[in-house]
């Protein structure tokens, strides 16, 4: 039977693997993560293991969130707290590791409002615009 520990590994290397590649930052902050989820100075040799056998292809994230059977949004809020811990270890934030947090959000239930706050930001397309086109031409007198 998968514990918890093991089950919120799996989707915290799922999120490492967002953009389809392992930064040693991320996967740095997935060690310190489940070290503080499990009271743990060092990952116990078990965890350590399924991060070293992870294969993000085979990462069910509904089935791994319902049997993590979450039961309070708090929980479930601090869950993708993780995921967003994980995306940030790297000081990079893109769209695919947007689109894993959203699926996990999805696959847990919640209001995009409660939790927003985490994902990539809008971009406000006309500030785009002015940005990208050429300055006008000086008029001739």
């Amino acid at each position: 039977m998968t514990n918890r520990p093991e089950l919120i590994a799996d989707l915290l290397m799922g999120a490492a693997f967002a953009d389809s590649h392992l930064d040693g930052s991320e996967l740095v902050r997935v060690k310190q993560l489940l070290c503080e989820l499990t009271g743990q100075t060092e990952l116990p040799a078990a965890l350590e293991e399924r991060l070293k056998a992870f294969v993000p292809s085979t990462l069910n994230v509904a089935a791994t969130i319902m049997a993590l059977d979450l039961s309070s949004d708090t929980e479930k809020r601090k869950l993708l707290e993780l995921v967003a811990a994980v995306h940030d270890a790297d000081d990079l934030w893109d769209f695919d590791e947007d689109l894993y947090l959203r699926g996990v959000a999805a696959a847990l239930g919640l209001a995009e409002d409660s939790f927003s706050d985490l994902t990539v930001a809008e971009l406000q397309v006309d500030i785009i615009g002015d940005v990208l086109l050429p300055p006008p031409l000086p008029k001739e007198s």
